[in-house]
């Protein structure tokens, strides 16, 4: 039957089992010119295969993940440079995992947002800055999506590829204790509890955080509902997290008054905008307002805008401590560090577009991108503590805090 068939009038294609199997043959044919191609080097360049293959570079990229994958190739990707590495690595080291290959896609997202990312409101230093600022931000909300998806304890292993002392139970502290200013019958110090108080690394942070906080708000008023607000929280929190117990001269002094008046100090000092969060028909100005501005809603509505505000503010700020402790991750860790860092990097636009959507006159306005993004960290963060921390915390809510709510 294959002789009856001329040339003229069908090429090879032609019959069943190759037109069936042309792709598989043809990736099994590319596999052993690939193997064949790279054998004698350990450094060779993706372009360069795709231009020796006649292929294009995703797709070769794609084979040769797979190939690392089955251990056809002993070797990794260098995404920056473009190259194939092979036979190059230290004894010991894990092969090309899937982990690695999650991190080159991570790369190439944050490539994509990065040149792509939307401008925001603000221009200084620069927009590109802020682009940046915004790659970083949708890469941080991959990853947590991707931890949210583990299981408890697989999440907290793979912490450790952040960080290689990370995924180790840690022991709380309660700052509670003994609250006492001054101890006379201490021998080294006499004032030892404020002097650890003050020397601690969290309430270091907390400073600063607070410091922060307020060159973010620019608005006294706010700053104290949330100051007030957050040792709220943690009164209603202590019974879950041992290192929300803290003594009264830490919550007012430290946290309430310095932090605040610390802040707000800087914006004058530096004569920085303050934002205006009462709404413009409370505003002073000499000029008179259309009588459209009382609308009877305006006020209830300003409310409910500041008051959301308000809510995600203390559940990031919540986020931190019960990552921390749901994820095993040491207050001293860089990882801490780091996302505060991210996030007062996410919230100077984010703050700066929701207050600029709060003083739009315009009947038809939208919230920034940033407020979006923010608000999706914020609630998988929320979902990632929800999760992880089911089973973790045996003492029940005291019944006074019950029956006060």
């Amino acid at each position: 039957m294959l002789k009856s068939r001329s040339s003229s009038d069908c090429d090879f294609r032609c019959y069943p089992f190759i037109r069936n199997y042309i792709e598989d043959l043809l990736k099994n044919v590319r596999t052993q010119v690939l193997l064949k191609l790279i054998k004698p080097y350990t450094r060779i360049r993706i372009p360069f295969i795709s231009k020796e293959l006649n292929v294009p570079e995703k797709d070769v990229e794609q084979l040769l993940v797979s190939l690392i994958l089955d251990n056809h190739i002993d070797g990794h990707i260098d995404q920056v440079n473009r190259l194939l590495e092979c036979g190059n690595r230290s004894k010991g080291m894990k092969k090309y995992t899937a982990i690695d290959k999650w991190n080159t896609q991570l790369r190439s997202l944050y490539q994509t947002v990065n040149n792509r990312a939307p401008s925001t409101v603000l221009i200084r230093p620069h927009p590109a800055i802020w682009r940046l600022v915004h790659g970083m931000v949708v890469v941080y909300l991959v990853a947590l999506t991707f931890l949210l998806f583990q299981k408890r304890d697989d999440a907290r292993q793979f912490m450790k590829f952040l960080h290689p002392d990370l995924g180790v139970e840690l022991p709380e502290r309660s700052y509670g204790a003994d609250c006492h200013i001054y101890i006379p019958e201490n021998p080294t110090s006499r004032f030892k509890n404020v002097y650890e108080t003050l020397f601690d690394e969290f309430v270091v942070a907390h400073i600063f955080g607070w410091w922060g906080k307020a060159i973010l708000i620019r608005n006294q008023p706010l700053l104290w509902v949330l100051s007030i607000g957050f040792e709220l929280m943690e009164f209603t929190f202590q019974h879950m997290l041992p290192n929300f117990n803290e003594c009264w001269w830490d919550n007012i002094i430290l946290d309430i008054l310095t932090c605040i008046w610390a802040g707000m100090h800087t914006v004058r000092y530096f004569d920085g905008k303050t934002y205006e969060w009462v709404g413009i028909s409370r505003q002073p100005n000499i000029i008179g307002k259309d009588k459209d501005e009382w609308h009877p809603l305006l006020g209830p509505m300003r409310f409910v805008h500041v008051l959301s505000l308000c809510i995600v503010f203390l559940t990031v700020e919540l986020n931190t401590f019960f990552l921390k402790f749901c994820l095993w991750i040491p207050p001293r860790n860089p990882v801490v560090v780091y996302r505060l860092i991210l996030w007062w990097l996410i919230a100077i636009p984010t703050i700066r577009e929701y207050n600029s959507y709060l003083q739009d006159r315009k009947p038809v306005k939208k919230v920034g991108a940033f407020c979006w993004l923010s608000l999706a960290i914020c609630i998988v963060e929320l979902l990632i503590g929800i999760k992880f921390g089911h089973g973790l915390y045996p003492k029940a809510m005291p019944q006074w805090l019950v029956a006060v709510q």
